[in-house]
């Protein structure tokens, strides 16, 4: 245990406090010993003043910063010890409570036990009944737990929330209707990742562009300024000399993982995508192997468009309609996407998914669609045939609509990814991703995600086909087929 006498020094208990209050960098380097390799940098403590500054804060830097335990473990000591007057209650969120429990609550635990000051102030008498490994309880009040990232969440309430790896969230809903609106009057929200998703909740927030969401980005190496390495500023391992003789540093040259050489040695291994994503915080999408380029699909967005039921006189509209094969957790969705085709251009119109629809209804819900569109000049269904598709279709046929069955036989599904990658390429389509409207760029997040996974491989017989990395595929599959079919 670090002892009284070795923490302060020749500073006196009220000099010392005086400078905790005030000093992120004095508290983790004098408190907490963090003095190693450097101690706290700049770009760690620039983090903290995002934090302190705004009521909601995205903050990206490189995997290995230790991003983590300055935000999520050092942070919140650093709350709990200069506001001795004030009780307060920090939430430590992340997709799983055992995430939780080994980045982050553990942690803070550990510093306090190994501190003699941060003991005696923060450790209650009955220390083995309200310290457990979900939270605790300091001797003034204070509440330090760990929530897991579900719908749970709306039932607690929080001066602080930390949300660790936000970007790898998947159910965006959660943080936008249940996170945020369960601080406390003057709390704040805190999202901590390496980037892993185009379309994640930092990602979102971006577009939102309110004045008081505060984003902070850390690169491995800035420039001589202070501002960032861009991506395109490394093409290849080369590079690296090049900046560094043009007065780039690393943000923390004493860690041996953080230098220019260890960093051309990670590049050449890893390759320019992921090293780019993990050290310069940007997701490029440009991957060779993807079916649908992610630069293409950023392309194809249109602010000025949104999901709609109107319908041009002199436009087809194709219904693409993907049903789910199975019930349970993990199964696809029944999805539907309209698209429209007018002067050779491909408009996502509308898209909606359900699970565990009745037959009937799957049907009724394709002729409420289909009679929408009809004041076009034409309107069909594309659906699957594969396993009870069969006899949806002839539903849908006994329902009047005219149908078209999409085969996914190896060479059927080729043909299929890939005509609807030529086209989403050649420029000819319109999503529509409208910040302001959350429904809608929930199923075109969804969209795009689904899309990015799709990734050209190799049979065992050497045929080319295309494999989906995603969790689902429903909605892409249903926007492939209404495109195919519209081509």
């Amino acid at each position: 245990m670090r002892t009284k006498k070795e923490i302060l020094g020749n500073m006196s208990k009220i000099e010392f406090d005086i400078k905790c209050k005030y000093d992120f960098k004095f508290f983790c380097e004098k408190m907490l010993g963090l003095t190693a390799m450097g101690g706290i940098h700049d770009f760690q403590k620039d983090l903290i003043d995002t934090i302190d500054k705004y009521r909601i804060s995205m903050i990206e830097a490189p995997s290995g910063s230790s991003k983590s335990e300055i935000v999520g473990a050092c942070y919140p000591l650093w709350e709990l010890y200069r506001n001795p007057d004030k009780r307060m209650e920090i939430r430590l969120v992340s997709k799983t409570r055992d995430q939780s429990e080994k980045n982050l609550l553990v942690r803070t635990q550990n510093y306090i036990l190994d501190n003699e000051i941060l003991s005696n102030e923060l450790v209650p008498s009955d220390k083995r009944v309200s310290w457990t490994k979900s939270g605790f309880r300091t001797k003034k009040g204070d509440v330090m737990d760990i929530v897991p990232y579900n719908v749970n969440i709306k039932g607690s309430r929080a001066h602080i929330m930390i949300l660790d790896e936000i970007d790898s969230y998947e159910d965006h809903d959660i943080f936008f209707k249940h996170v945020l609106s369960r601080t406390h009057a003057g709390g704040r929200v805190v999202g901590i990742s390496t980037p892993e998703h185009i379309s994640g909740i930092i990602k979102q927030l971006k577009e939102k562009n309110l004045d008081f969401v505060g984003f902070h980005k850390t690169t491995v190496f800035i420039h001589s300024d202070g501002t960032n390495v861009k991506p395109e500023e490394i093409q290849s391992v080369e590079d690296f000399d090049r900046l560094k003789e043009q007065g780039c540093k690393s943000i923390w040259p004493e860690n041996e993982k953080f230098t220019f050489d260890y960093m051309k040695e990670d590049f050449q291994v890893n390759g320019r995508l992921s090293w780019i994503q993990n050290y310069l915080c940007e997701i490029l999408g440009l991957s060779e192997d993807a079916a649908f380029p992610l630069k293409s699909i950023i392309e194809s967005y249109s602010s000025d468009l949104d999901f709609d039921y109107t319908c041009n006189p002199h436009a087809m509209y194709f219904i693409g309609a993907d049903f789910a094969t199975s019930d349970g957790p993990k199964a696809d969705y029944d999805a539907f996407v309209v698209v429209e085709l007018l002067d050779n251009v491909y408009t996502v119109k509308h898209i909606q998914t359900g699970k565990g629809i009745h037959p009937e209804t799957k049907v009724k819900e394709l002729k409420r669609l289909y009679d929408m569109y009809s004041k076009g000049l034409s309107v069909k269904v594309v659906a699957d045939e594969s396993n009870a598709g069969s006899i949806l279709i002839k539903m849908i046929r006994a329902g009047g609509m005219t149908v078209i069955p999409q085969k996914f036989s190896g060479v059927a599904r080729l043909e299929l990814i890939q005509t609807a990658s030529n086209i989403l390429q050649s420029g000819y389509v319109k999503i529509p991703k409208n910040p302001n409207n959350e429904n809608t760029n929930e199923y075109i997040n969804t969209l795009q995600t689904q899309l990015s996974g799709f990734k050209r491989s190799k049979t065992e017989k050497g045929n080319e086909t295309f494999l989906s990395k995603a969790a689902h595929d429903d909605i892409a599959i249903s926007w492939c087929m209404a495109v195919k079919e519209a081509s």
